[in-house]
């Protein structure tokens, strides 16, 4: 299954480039890792840079806990560079 286009126009409004450190997202929905563990529960998976506490973060940084009533799950990537 994939985002829908509400979804994905709201992560590109809200989240790319607005959000401290997110670098990208999953158009598809995918299982959410939580503990390092792979669960049932379905996610959008949101990329970021760098995935830090959430009280190390500034309130306007935090990634939603749903987009549109799908569920996020924020995954650290590294650093993104294009060659």
């Amino acid at each position: 299954m994939n985002t829908s286009k509400e979804q994905e126009d709201h992560i590109r409004k809200n989240l790319l480039g607005k959000k401290k450190g997110v670098t990208g997202y999953s158009r598809e929905i995918l299982p959410k890792i939580t503990g390092g563990k792979v669960t049932t529960r379905k996610a959008i998976v949101i990329y970021v840079e760098k995935k830090v506490k959430k009280d190390e973060l500034d309130t306007k940084d935090l990634v939603e806990e749903e987009i549109l009533g799908t569920p996020t799950d924020v995954m650290e990537i590294g650093k993104v560079v294009i060659e």
